[in-house]
């Protein structure tokens, strides 16, 4: 069995494994997106440059293409495990953009060359296979590495911001060692091809097996400690939180607390429980809060000074000019107005 045929298992084992841990609920879905990226990336790798595949051609030149989008999978993949272990919340589908764009550019050139069975390749096919060659290459070249150091960078960001080292050292954040050794493998594959040294290439082959056990193991015990730690109600008013801070969703005029707990993915009573036990309020006091907070902002901003008081309330999620100074009037105990009037200028 070679380097390829070696790693290739491996990985596979690893994906399976992953699915095992999902099924009792020890890693998260995203996990399992992960490692089995890694396992086509390899699989992949293994189709185009073994021998023996080659009577296959149709399957392997598939593959051969596909492995380019495997691999721009994983650093959004990383991000969004990391992001889903630190602040619960579901993928963000908009940071896979391009790898389906990238995906559905591949799957028009292989279906085109299958169904092209000219001998002599015309002038639609050259536009296709350059188009797709050179795509592949920028993303092999720039995209990748781009796209790596990006979504690392973010993920270690997003870690600082949560006070993920507040009490402890960075190598015993599981999160961050599980980033690290992401980092550390791509750099190790991008280094296997510039070294000439036997040793450092079997040390650094070597490194590429036990990467998959040592970062399942890591993300393993990430989302063990995470779950001894927090609560269901705690995990829910972190969720809601996060759902407000980044995404704004009290802007939404028709929001009902039915979408907000689907969108957290839970149901309407927990996350009732969660607004009156954590927050002293029930729903509508909550939300009005929120929206009468992004109002004053509003309010006191020149850029929207021009604005009438109903598009400053429609903008921050009232339904009707009535209910936005009926609101803001209980919980200021001013008229939008006389709050735009009074406040101190900065």
């Amino acid at each position: 069995m070679d380097f390829i045929e070696g790693i290739t298992v491996v990985s596979f084992v690893i994906a399976i494994t992953t699915v095992y841990c999902f099924y009792l609920r020890k890693i998260k879905f995203i996990s399992v997106l992960f490692y089995f990226s890694w396992f086509f990336v390899f699989f992949s790798l293994l189709l185009s440059t073994t021998p023996k595949f080659k009577i296959y051609e149709s399957l392997v030149s598939a593959f051969a293409l596909l492995f380019f989008v495997w691999l721009i999978l994983l650093p959004p993949l990383l991000f969004n495990l990391i992001n889903n272990e630190k602040q619960k919340t579901n993928i963000v589908l908009s940071h896979f953009y391009l790898p389906s764009i990238l995906f559905l550019i591949n799957l028009f050139s292989i279906v085109f060359f299958s169904l092209n069975n000219e001998t002599e390749k015309n002038f639609a096919y050259e536009v296709v296979e350059n188009v797709m060659t050179y795509v592949n290459y920028i993303v092999i070249l720039f995209i990748f590495p781009i796209s790596t150091v990006y979504y690392s960078f973010v993920s270690y960001q997003l870690l600082f911001n949560n006070n993920e080292f507040k009490n402890e050292s960075y190598f015993k954040s599981n999160l961050f060692v599980f980033i690290l050794l992401y980092n550390l493998f791509i750099c190790f594959w991008f280094l296997n091809y510039l070294l000439d040294s036997p040793t450092l290439k079997m040390i650094i082959k070597s490194w590429f097996i036990l990467y998959f056990p040592i970062s399942l193991f890591v993300i393993y015990k990430a989302h063990s400690k995470k779950a001894e730690k927090i609560n269901p109600l705690e995990l829910i008013n972190e969720k809601l939180i996060y759902l407000f801070n980044t995404e704004h969703m009290y802007l939404e005029p028709e929001l009902t607390i039915r979408k907000l707990a689907r969108k957290i993915g839970t149901n309407e009573k927990y996350l009732s429980n969660v607004i009156n036990k954590v927050h002293n309020q029930n729903f509508s006091v909550f939300i009005n809060n929120y929206r009468i907070e992004y109002a004053k902002k509003l309010l006191l901003d020149s850029n929207y000074e021009n604005l009438t008081l109903e598009a400053i309330g429609s903008l921050s999620g009232f339904n009707s000019k009535s209910s936005f100074n009926s609101v803001f009037k209980k919980t200021t105990g001013l008229t939008p107005t006389e709050y735009k009037t009074k406040a101190p200028v900065s």
